[in-house]
This record gives structure tokens, C-alpha cells and sequence, in this order.
């Protein structure tokens, strides 16, 4: 077999992927924790980096920019709410039909926590979780501030010790009456008293006791509420405003407002206190609707901000005073 030596012309495409390119694909893969993670083992192997100082202002600068955007967001949102609820007016629609019905009624059960609040507000957990304060402890500190006798006490214990971490009864009257060797009238009278505790709706054994325990002690003089809630919570989550107004032979606006009132009341009353420290989930990014798009924002609260070390930069200054040939090799040994 013979060999020889020729020379060919060949076209072909590389992609060749450079540090850079590299180094944002990587860290666009990272979550919030492992991105600080990072940034912080950075800067401690590179000397060229170093923190912004809050007290150098520079943070103030940052933190008016997002809340630029924040607030940009949330003005757009409030118009296209006023918008909507315009044309609920015209079209004899109310807010209530904006509730999502579903996961209130459907999820009431001990899986998950619903907080209470005001539309477009933020849950602050200082507020939420009370430290050092768990919903057992919050009862019976309650229960010593009542006139109780011995025998009601006991009860009482039992009935606390029975909800959970959402404040419904698991145990039955008649397993407390047995359990305690009391009769079951006796048992209702002191869960009839529990109930009156704060937080409203506590110690309920369904969702539709809960919610009746929170008109009560609301003070709401509304009987259409009441019976919603008695018999019309599954047209109520399928937001079917009309066919409980045809069937109470009521005005629809009246059964919007009951409605409403309702979805101010919490489904879960125990989930604001816990017996365990809850931590939080911190997002990567913010989902906000604005009008009828969704814009994205970048949960950098807490993200370190770097910049280059002013010694470094002292350094590439005097470089330039030297002459161009010096500065770019200045460069590259810094890179």
C-alpha cells in the first residue's frame, strides 16, 4: 500500500464555548441558595472581587431599582384590577367572582397552610408565626384565664390536645365522653365553650362548623350566610352565584356580598400558630400578574453585590499612566 502526501481544502463549523459562556450556563442552573453559596466561595477564592458595603450606599441605589420595577408592576395591576372590576359592575358581576373557591373549600384539610390577608398583599412571616407561641400554649393560656371546674378542665385539656395543626377536632364527642367517663352533653357544653377561644373558628369539626363559629363571633347578622355555608358550599366552589340566588329567591347582589364575607373568614384558624420553627421557602423569582401578562422578576434580596476591588482598580490606573503596552499586559495577569 502507497502513501503520499497531498494537500486539501476543507470548510467545517466549530462551537466552541467560551469561560464566559461557560461560567452563565453554570449559573444559570444554580437556585437561589446554591448561587449565594457560590458567590460566596468566589469571593473568597478571588481577590479581585470583594462585597458592596450597604453603608457605601450603594445597596440604596440597587434596592430603588427594584422597587421601581415592583412598583411599576403592581401600578399595572391595580389598573387592570380597577378595569375588571368595572366591567363586573356593568355586567352585574362582583370581586367575589375573582375568588378561587376551589382551593379554599377543597384544601381546608390538615394538608397545607392557608394564610388569611388582603389581595396583592405580601404574607410577612413576623406576623404570621408568633415565636415562641404554639396554638396548644395560645389555648391553654386561655383556658386558665376561664372559670372552669375540675371536671371542665379535663375536658377541655382533651378537646386541645385532639386538634391539629389546623385546628379541627379529630376525636369525636363520644370518644372524649368515654375517655373521660363523662357524659356527651357534658363534652358539647365545654366544646361549645372552646369554640368561643381565639383564634375564631377553633375546634370546629368541619368546614361548615368552622365557618359558622367565625359569622357568629363576627358579629355578621346575615342569615344568607349561613345558609351558603349549611347548604351550598359545592355552588359555591364551582362560583354558581346565580343558581344559589334563584334557589334562596334572593337578589344576586345580596348573595355576592354573603359570598364575599365569606371569603374574608380563614378555613384553617390553627395554621397561624405552630409548635415548630417554619422555614420559609425563598423564591428564586417573583410571578406577577399585570393585567392580562405575567412578568418575571429576580429575587435578588439578599444576593451578595460585588465589584471590582478598588485596590485593583488603583492598580489598572496606574497602568495607563505607564504607556498602553503595560496596560494590556495588566490586564491579562488581572483576568
Amino acid at each position: 500500500m502507497a502513501f503520499e502526501l497531498k494537500q486539501s481544502l476543507k470548510l467545517s463549523q466549530q462551537l466552541i464555548m467560551t469561560p464566559q459562556l461557560q461560567q452563565a450556563i453554570k449559573l444559570l442552573q444554580l437556585s437561589r441558595q446554591d448561587l449565594v453559596e457560590s458567590i460566596n466561595q468566589e469571593m473568597e477564592e478571588n481577590p479581585l472581587l470583594e462585597e458592596i458595603s450597604p453603608d457605601e450606599g450603594n445597596d440604596d441605589v440597587i434596592h430603588e431599582e427594584i422597587e421601581n420595577d415592583v412598583i411599576s408592576v403592581e401600578r399595572e395591576n391595580v389598573k387592570a384590577i380597577e378595569r375588571t372590576e368595572e366591567l363586573n359592575v356593568e355586567e352585574g358581576g362582583g370581586a367575589a367572582q375573582e375568588f378561587d373557591w376551589a382551593n379554599y373549600l377543597e384544601d381546608y384539610g390538615p394538608v397545607g397552610v392557608t394564610y388569611g390577608g388582603r389581595d396583592g398583599e405580601e404574607t410577612s412571616w413576623d406576623n404570621v408565626l408568633t415565636e415562641g407561641q404554639s396554638l396548644t400554649k395560645h389555648l391553654m393560656w386561655q383556658m386558665k384565664l376561664s372559670s372552669f371546674t375540675d371536671d371542665e378542665i379535663r375536658v377541655c385539656t382533651q378537646i386541645i390536645g385532639n386538634l391539629d395543626n389546623n385546628g379541627y377536632l379529630c376525636a369525636t364527642v363520644p370518644e372524649i365522653a368515654q375517655l373521660e367517663n363523662i357524659s356527651e352533653e357534658f363534652v358539647d357544653a365545654v366544646l361549645k365553650r372552646v369554640q368561643e377561644f381565639d383564634p375564631p373558628g377553633i375546634a370546629a369539626r368541619n368546614l361548615q362548623e368552622c365557618l359558622l363559629i367565625q359569622a357568629r363571633m363576627l358579629g355578621v347578622q346575615n342569615k344568607i350566610i349561613e345558609v351558603i355555608i349549611k347548604d351550598f358550599l359545592k355552588e359555591l366552589e364551582l362560583k354558581n352565584y346565580v343558581h344559589i340566588a334563584h334557589k334562596l329567591k334572593v337578589p344576586l347582589r345580596e348573595v355576592e356580598i354573603a359570598v364575599l364575607l365569606i371569603s374574608r373568614m380563614n378555613p384553617k384558624p390553627g395554621s397561624i400558630y405552630s409548635d415548630e420553627n417554619i422555614q420559609p421557602i425563598i423564591p428564586d423569582v417573583y410571578v406577577v400578574k399585570a393585567g392580562n401578562e405575567y412578568k418575571i422578576i429576580l429575587n435578588d434580596d439578599g444576593l451578595p453585590h460585588l465589584r471590582i476591588s478598588n485596590f485593583y482598580r488603583e492598580i489598572m490606573a496606574g497602568l495607563t499612566d505607564h504607556g498602553h503596552h503595560e496596560e494590556e499586559d495588566g490586564k491579562k495577569y488581572i483576568k
